[in-house]
């Protein structure tokens, strides 16, 4: 018999731990959507539901089924559930939850469910209790192939996800911005299906290019941006000797790119706007900016083709780029290294606007 294995990607995990975080005495839970390729189930993402209505509410079948159709717009499946109690050392997964994951596992049959252990959360561990069907039951119980280890079934990518969720936790309170389905029946702006401004922004994933350099991006594609603005917090000062770049942008397929650069070549950072690419345009205006600054940068576009692009925050700076019969249908979180190691992040960029017309998202 073959045994189905579980990947959790850094981003379902960040949303998991940001949900069981920002309501530590409350029980809430949420659905996991991804993949199963040869074997492995490759849990990418993760939705947050409910903390008020947390029980087979009307609420919790409205939530599974717009999550339904959202993982199936993706191209992904929904392949799981999750909650965490409102004890702390609580992992039991009882019957709402078995209800639940029975529910999912009609049209996905390798699902799987997790509670999340909170008092393992808080020192770093991945903190998921794994439950898997006995058989062909409605029996859930606890996975007896190990959990987490280098051994077992079920592995996060990367390893130090955990260690990385816990200090965007600390040290930066993303899980404050993270908005659930109850969150969003009180206020509909609220993003709870991508939740893009709080963890898209923070977990920039690694992108290897074959090239002397490193990327980490994340990607959003769209038929066409007309704006683009956020805040961006100046991270520590970089190792010298080599060419660091950390920028929010928009792109027009291959041609170039319209970026926000922070420049970090002297081991001090200097942002300015520019446009790389064709057709060649003399760079824009900018300013220092220092460790724990933050910089809020907008890009907008008239009628005529020509971007606007204004940096403010510690100082102020604006820029205008003729662009005209150039379509921007990608925007951009980039760190972009040479010769340098991401060693200054992490990288947080927040109150994102004007993502929402994006068709898909990419790490």
């Amino acid at each position: 018999m073959t045994i189905t294995s579980y990947v959790v990607a850094q981003k379902a995990f960040a949303k998991i731990a940001f949900h069981t975080a920002k309501y530590p005495h409350r029980q809430v839970n949420g659905v996991l959507i991804g993949k199963e390729e040869t074997g492995t189930v490759e849990i990418s993402d993760a939705v947050p539901l409910l903390h008020h209505w947390t029980n087979l509410s009307p609420m919790m079948e409205i939530g599974l089924d717009l999550t339904r159709n959202y993982a199936v717009s993706l191209g992904l499946d929904v392949v799981g559930y999750y909650q965490a109690s409102e004890q702390a050392n609580d992992t039991t997964l009882g019957p709402v939850g078995e209800k639940v994951v029975e529910l999912i596992r009609k049209t996905f049959p390798n699902a799987t469910a997790f509670v999340v252990d909170s008092s393992k959360l808080a020192s770093a561990e991945p903190a998921l209790v794994p439950y898997l069907p006995q058989g062909s039951s409605t029996s859930w119980r606890p996975s007896n192939h190990g959990a987490f280890t280098e051994t077992s079934g079920f592995r996060l990518s990367p390893p130090d996800t955990a260690s990385t969720v816990l200090r965007l936790i600390h040290d930066s309170r993303l899980h404050r911005k993270l908005g659930d389905f109850d969150d969003h029946l009180e206020d509909v702006s609220i993003d709870w299906l991508r939740n893009s401004e709080s963890v898209f922004l923070a977990l920039l994933c690694f992108v290897p290019t074959g090239l002397s350099a490193d990327w980490w991006t994340v990607e959003w594609d769209a038929t066409e941006f007309t704006s683009f603005s956020g805040n961006m917090i100046v991270p520590d000062t970089p190792d010298a000797g080599g060419t660091p770049y950390v920028w929010p942008g928009l792109q027009p397929g291959s041609t170039g790119v319209l970026q926000a650069v922070l420049d970090g070549r002297t081991s001090t950072w200097w942002i300015g706007d520019g446009y790389y690419g064709t057709p060649s345009l003399p760079w824009g205006n900018g300013f220092n900016a220092y460790p724990g600054q933050t910089v809020r940068f907008t890009f907008s576009v008239d009628s005529n083709g020509t971007w606007t692009c204004t940096l403010s925050g510690p100082s102020t700076a604006q820029s205008t780029f003729a662009l005209s019969g150039l379509t921007m249908n990608r925007a951009i979180l980039a760190v972009e290294l040479y010769d340098v190691a991401f060693n200054f992040g992490p990288v947080i960029v927040s109150t994102l606007r004007d993502l929402l017309s994006a068709n898909t998202v990419q790490c």
